[in-house]
């Protein structure tokens, strides 16, 4: 075994920040020659002078007499950092197998090694490896022709460790790469999770008050039921007092049918009845409306990007959270005209829904929250303001902290503003915030109509 310096090294940096130089992995060539002359001769030319010294690395060579002895060094170091990096093989080997045998065996351990293949004077090189070497590892090999010197030897095996080592370097970075594109989706996959976990959350905080706002309509409409059928029972009696005087013989009836109908209230009844059931009707469509905007919340959301009407995702979301907000402020809107917005819908109705919770939470009672849409510089603007207790200044720099909080618990998880802020960026917006202590706080959020940056989000 023949040990070959090389000039150069890795450079690293110790924890005082000094450079210091790190030996990389020896590289390991094998020379396969049944005759030892030509074994000893090819070990010195590599050993003259430096080989590869631009790549900072020590090379070993290992000497084979035959093609079974190569493949049982090249097995051995296989599976560690024995690999062998460049074998030469002489074509014509007496014992055994031969070097095309000997460069296939080679493969078959590790089919990254670079082999050339020397041949005798005047051999024809295409004749000798004809339908013997596979045409895909055609860039893995090379062949030298006898007689050659030293350069040519050491020039060919420069070449093939290098581009061994490229190889190896690319392997390692697509592996890293592969390692950090399964991070990257596990990350995706856990903040998608977060996401819907955020979302479910709220509407859990929620609840309280979306069950009162479906209670309200469904008692009226049960109430309205109870009175349909109440009228139905009078009707029905008033129908069958007409079909039984219609009957021919038959006798005049105990109580006219003039008097039966007052009795019955029947004019009443035909008046109560249109509203009766204009009222039943829009106490299910307000069932209705309140379901179907939940939906939008209880379920991921699709997570392409589409042009959506953004101010109706703002009325939408107001009307899940309304029971939060009226019995503690007035609400008070200024919408201006906003043109379809490139974005994930349900992920800016979140941070809408977040903003109005938030509001809401700030204010005891009899306050005002404001909201605002417009344009700006093809920006659709979204203003959430409140003029409740306001953010003291030490907390202003956190609120955006996820897990930060100042709710009691139970009332706040503390990552709807870090969510928030997230999902606005990912759109290529901002989320901006202006607070005075005692007077109110206003939420600015800022969504370029285009959606660039909403591909991410």
């Amino acid at each position: 075994m023949v040990h070959i310096p090389l000039e150069g090294g890795v450079q690293l940096l110790d924890g005082s920040g000094a450079v210091q130089e790190a030996a990389r992995p020896p590289v390991h060539v094998l020379i396969v020659e049944d005759d030892s002359n030509a074994r000893t001769l090819y070990s010195r030319y590599l050993s003259h002078g430096p080989l590869l010294a631009s790549e900072g690395v020590d090379a070993i060579v290992h000497p084979a007499a035959s093609g079974e002895e190569a493949l049982a060094i090249a097995a051995s170091g296989a599976s560690g950092a024995g690999r062998i990096a460049y074998a030469v093989v002489d074509f014509r080997l007496t014992d055994g197998m031969d070097g095309i045998d000997t460069i296939r065996g080679l493969w078959e351990i590790d089919g990254e090694t670079h082999c050339a293949l020397v041949t005798g004077v005047g051999a024809s090189v295409e004749d000798e490896i004809e339908g013997r070497l596979k045409e895909e590892m055609l860039d893995h090999w090379d062949y030298l022709a006898k007689p050659f010197t030293a350069f040519e030897l050491r020039t060919r095996v420069r070449r093939g460790v290098a581009t061994w080592l490229a190889r190896q370097a690319k392997g390692r970075r697509d592996i890293q790469n592969r390692a950090l594109e399964a991070a990257l989706r596990d990350l995706e996959h856990a903040q998608a999770q977060l996401l819907q976990q955020e979302k479910m959350a709220s509407i859990g905080q929620l609840a309280a008050g979306v069950a009162h706002e479906l209670n309200n309509p469904i008692g009226y409409v049960h109430s309205n039921l109870g009175t349909l059928g109440r009228y139905f029972e009078k009707i029905q009696e008033m129908v069958a007092a007409y079909e039984l005087r219609l009957q021919p013989g038959a006798a005049p009836a105990a109580e006219g049918l003039e008097a039966l109908r007052k009795r019955l209230k029947i004019e009443f009844v035909l008046e109560d009845l249109p509203s009766l059931l204009k009222e039943s009707l829009e106490g299910t469509e307000r069932v209705r409306k309140i379901v179907s905007d939940l939906k939008v919340f209880s379920h991921p959301a699709e997570s392409d990007p589409k042009y959506a009407d953004l101010t109706e995702g703002l009325k939408s979301t107001l009307n899940i959270v309304w029971n939060e907000l009226k019995y503690k402020a007035e609400l008070k809107t200024e919408f201006g005209e906003l043109p379809p917005v490139r974005c994930v819908e349900g992920q800016i109705n979140q941070v809408f829904m977040n903003l109005l919770v938030n509001a809401g939470q700030a204010i005891v009672t009899g306050g005002v929250i404001t909201l605002r849409t417009r344009v700006e510089r093809e920006m659709a603007v979204f203003e959430f303001a409140d003029n409740g207790s306001g953010i003291p200044p030490a907390n202003l720099r956190r609120i955006f902290d996820p897990f930060f909080t100042t709710k009691p618990v139970g009332k706040g998880t503390g990552l709807g503003l870090a969510i928030s802020l997230d999902i606005v960026r990912k759109h290529g917006g901002t989320l901006e915030v202006a607070s005075e202590l005692g007077k109110g706080t206003c939420f600015t959020i800022r969504l370029p109509v285009d959606g660039k940056g909403a591909e991410d989000a």
